[in-house]
Formats: C-alpha cells, sequence, structure tokens
C-alpha cells in the first residue's frame, strides 16, 4: 500500500511562508500547482465527461488534479483555522472541494495584503534590530529578507542599498570596524558593495567574535521571533556565577550547584519546609502535615457518626493575622507574608445526613472570600500566603490564591458555567466554601426561597439546590465538576455552549470557546 507524505502546517503565522513554498515545490512534482494557481480549468462536478474524447481528456486530468490537491490540503492543515478554511472552501460546481479557492483563502487569512498589515510590516522592518553580538546575524537578516519580500508583493520594494543602510544602522557596537569599512565600499563605483558580500563579512565578523570571548556553540531553540541568548566567558574567568552570585567562577563550576545535586541524589534537599519549618524536606512530604490531615479526617469521620442534635454554627471572623515568615520550600531566601485581613467562614464539624464531597459549594454569607481544600479546576495560581483561624482557635496556612473553573451541575442535571476568581487555596479545610458577600460586591444579587439560594445577576444565575441536614439546621450547596481538557473535553453545540454562559454576545461566546 502507498503511503501518503504530507507536510503539516498547524495555524503559526510565522511559519506559513515557508510550509507554502514547500507545498508549492511538492505540487509541482504531483502535477497539480496550476490547478492552485488556477491556471487549469476544473470541470463542474456533475458534467458528464468521455475520456476517448481529447477536450474531455483535459477536462478530466484537471478535475483529476483539483482533487488530488484539494485532498493533499485537508491533510496538510492540522490546525483547527487552517482546516476550516480548506473544509468550508466548496462551491455550487465543485461541491467536493475547490482548491483553487481554499488556496486563496488560506493566503488571504495567513499572508493578508491589507494596508493595515503593509504597515504593520513596514514599522516591524524599520524597529528590528540585532540586539546582540551572541545572536546570528545571518538569521536576523533572514527575517528582514522575508518582510522585504512581502512588502514587495504589496507594492512597496524596499532596494538592495536601502536594505543594507537598514543591516549596517542596526548592529551591536561589535560590529562598528566592519560597518565602517562597508560604508566607504557602498560608494565604490570600481567594486561596489552588495548585500551577499555583506552578510559573508558579517558573518566573518560574527565567528570572530565568539572565538575571542570564548563563546561555545549550542544549538538555539526558537519559538516564535524569541531568540536565545548564548553567554559565554574566557578561561579566566572575572565574572558572576548566575547560581550563588559570587564572583570568580560559573555556573558550571559553582561549588553550591553541586552540593545541591549531591542533595538531591541522596533524595534530600537543601530547602526549608514552609508548613513545619523544618530543612531537609518539601511541605509535600512532611510528615507533620500528613499527621495534622489525618487528625482532621478522624475528626470528620467521628463527627459524622455522632447522633447528637447540635447545629452547624456559621462564624464570621476578622483577625488582623501578624506579618510571619515562611520558608521556600525549593532555596534558603525567606518570602515575607503580606498582612491579610480576610474574613471566613468557620465551621463547627457536627453530624451531617448529607455528605460534603469534594464536588459541593457551601454558600456562606459571612465570609469575604472563597476557599477550595483542593486544586482541582485552579489555574493562574500564585503564592499568597494567609493565615486562617477557625472557631474552635485552631490556625489554617492558605498557601495560594487562583481562579477555579467548573460546571455547575443542578438537581435537574442542567449545566452552567462558572467562574470563581481570587479563591485562596487552604489545604486543611474539609470543605470548599462560596462568599455571597463577594458574590454581592460583584453585582449578583442574593435570593433565598424553599431552601435554595440562588445568585443572579441579569440573565446569569446559578443555585444552591443541594441540602445538608446537620442537627436541627440545614447547609446549602451546589454540585460542581470540573472542566475536562484536551481530548476528553466535552462537546456543546454552540447554543448549549451560549446557553450554559448566560446568553453573553458571540464574541464573547467564542472567544471564551477557543479559551
Amino acid at each position: 500500500m502507498k503511503s501518503i507524505k504530507v507536510i503539516e502546517f498547524n495555524d503559526k503565522e510565522n511559519e506559513y511562508r515557508m510550509w507554502a513554498r514547500k507545498f508549492m515545490s511538492v505540487a509541482t512534482t504531483r502535477g497539480y500547482r496550476d490547478v492552485l494557481l488556477g491556471k487549469t480549468i476544473v470541470p463542474p462536478q456533475d458534467e458528464t465527461l468521455d475520456e476517448n474524447v481529447p477536450n474531455d481528456k483535459i477536462k478530466l486530468k484537471g478535475r483529476n488534479a483539483n482533487d488530488k490537491a484539494y485532498n493533499n490540503l485537508i491533510l496538510a492543515c492540522s490546525g483547527e483555522i487552517g482546516f476550516s478554511i480548506v473544509d468550508e472552501a466548496v462551491t455550487e460546481e465543485l461541491p467536493d472541494g475547490d482548491a483553487e479557492l481554499a488556496w486563496k483563502e488560506l493566503q488571504r487569512r495567513f499572508e493578508p495584503d491589507t494596508s493595515a498589515d503593509k504597515v504593520k510590516l513596514k514599522k516591524e522592518f524599520s524597529t528590528s534590530k540585532l540586539t546582540s553580538w551572541s545572536k546570528d546575524p545571518e538569521t536576523w537578516i533572514s527575517k528582514l529578507e522575508v518582510i522585504r519580500k512581502r512588502l514587495k508583493k504589496m507594492g512597496n520594494e524596499i532596494s538592495d542599498e536601502d536594505m543594507m543602510i537598514h543591516i549596517m544602522n542596526n548592529l551591536p557596537q561589535e560590529y562598528d570596524t566592519v560597518v565602517e569599512a562597508m560604508e566607504r565600499k557602498l560608494d565604490d563605483l570600481v567594486d561596489p558593495l552588495t548585500l551577499r558580500n555583506l552578510k559573508n563579512e558579517l558573518l566573518l565578523k560574527y565567528n570572530r567574535i565568539k572565538k575571542n570571548k570564548g563563546m561555545k556553540e549550542e544549538s538555539e531553540n526558537e519559538e516564535a521571533d524569541e531568540d536565545t541568548a548564548l553567554v559565554g566567558y574566557t578561561k579566566n574567568f572575572k565574572g558572576r556565577c548566575y547560581n550563588c552570585g559570587e564572583f570568580g567562577h560559573k555556573k558550571e563550576d559553582c561549588p553550591k550547584l553541586k552540593n545541591q545535586a549531591n542533595n538531591s541524589n541522596t533524595g534530600r534537599i537543601s530547602g526549608t519546609c514552609f508548613y513545619c519549618g523544618k530543612r531537609g524536606h518539601k511541605r509535600s512530604d512532611c510528615r507533620k502535615l500528613k499527621k495534622r490531615l489525618e487528625e482532621i479526617k478522624n475528626e470528620t469521620l467521628n463527627l459524622h457518626q455522632e447522633k447528637e442534635d447540635k447545629d452547624v454554627v456559621l462564624m464570621s471572623h476578622e483577625e488582623e493575622v501578624q506579618t510571619c515568615k515562611v520558608i521556600s520550600e525549593y532555596s534558603d531566601n525567606e518570602k515575607e507574608i503580606k498582612d491579610k485581613e480576610d474574613k471566613v467562614l468557620f465551621v463547627n464539624q457536627t453530624q451531617a445526613e448529607a455528605k460534603i464531597n469534594d464536588n459541593l459549594w457551601i454558600a456562606d454569607s459571612g465570609a469575604s472570600c472563597h476557599m477550595t481544600n483542593s486544586l482541582d479546576g485552579m489555574k493562574d495560581l500564585k503564592e499568597d500566603y494567609a493565615k486562617i483561624k477557625i472557631g474552635s482557635g485552631k490556625t489554617m496556612l492558605a498557601t495560594k490564591r487562583g481562579t477555579y473553573e467548573g460546571m455547575v451541575i443542578s438537581k435537574d442535571n442542567k449545566k452552567t458555567m462558572i467562574q470563581l476568581r481570587n479563591v485562596r487555596y487552604v489545604p486543611e479545610m474539609f470543605c470548599k466554601l462560596i462568599s455571597l458577600t463577594k458574590a454581592m460586591k460583584n453585582g449578583y444579587d442574593v435570593i433565598g426561597k424553599n431552601n435554595i439560594i440562588t445568585l443572579q445577576s441579569g440573565k446569569q444565575k446559578i443555585s444552591f439546590d443541594r441540602v445538608i441536614q446537620s442537627g436541627k439546621g440545614i447547609l446549602l450547596g451546589m454540585m460542581t465538576e470540573t472542566l475536562k481538557k484536551n481530548e476528553n473535553q466535552a462537546k456543546y453545540t454552540e447554543k448549549e455552549f451560549h446557553d450554559m454562559l448566560g446568553h453573553p454576545n458571540n464574541h464573547a461566546c467564542h472567544m471564551t470557546a477557543r479559551n
């Protein structure tokens, strides 16, 4: 069976030009280049042709070339945008796909030639410069050549002389001697300076600089337009170490770095646990924290087994947290915890007939921030430490702050997307809490009726419709599920997704779906 090899394109605009040139080269060898350029007439799909008729034989050849070109475009465009453009390139005459139309639409999307793009390219060309001697000038000049060719297609040609002047005016000072010599040669009528000669001189100078400064040859891993700066030094090193900050040695020769490597080999770390304050282990491996979490688990199980009629006490507490020091688990540097003045919910745990599980968020009118005991569904996490004092007098530590994204599931199985910002992560909490006062500050109305609390803002609303019986009182919560990612992510129609978001405008709906 003959295999089909294609050159994939994954929607990266900076890679489109290279992909288009390669695809066109393949098209030339496979005989469908003229179809892409519109030079071959492709007959309508429903037209009956006889291969024994000379004219029909030419048309059949054009039809086959169009089918081959369109199918290869479908296989090559692996990105969602490119695939959608090719997939939609159909006409009444060619319902199975028009290769010429697909090619034009790809060029219009990824290599546009509008006035706005012309202005953008001219600005990009004029501001482009070689910022460091450690960067290869040939790579930089190649990028300028790409911009130059695109501007030429738009009717704005840059001459070789202007190109050379721009290059010489935007080089680091290490190239000053070469620039002076090239400037004199620019006006030489006998042996004038050419762009090829300038490239060769700059490349020779670049290699000479690397040799003189002792820079080691390393492969550069570039992504988009970002370059990795390679820095090297001579053997008589007098600079600063990038690991410990001391002078006289390089990072790879740093004795402290070797000690850290030895510690990692023995399974120990040199940092300090920011839960117990002891050195030699991370917080995640802290035996004291594990013991504390086990105690909380046992207390919760005991409270669930009790038969006494006790009410759950919801207490709002405001405390000025004293500034204290927390040691990072990865380094010896101390980090100051900022003063926190958050009001939080404190629940005296008692018996509860309904289970409070990891997917249930409890509504609280006394808390001034949302809190979670799990990182499921959390994103944009930042270290943000604060002391949380509960009703029994014990203190818990909030270690992170971030955004929670999930799906609220009502009792009738209706799903609504929810996003909670500035959620504190408190590992020792036994449940998840949503601050009603926080919701009211954000413009939501709080409506309570028939053992249901509803948060509503315009057409958007979510309900705490899960009742947890506890003694003579109740708690109200809402059931959620974490959004799935990548290939496991649930798929919804445009209308279903639009309804989940509370009927926003089309632009907001599409941007949310893309993210």
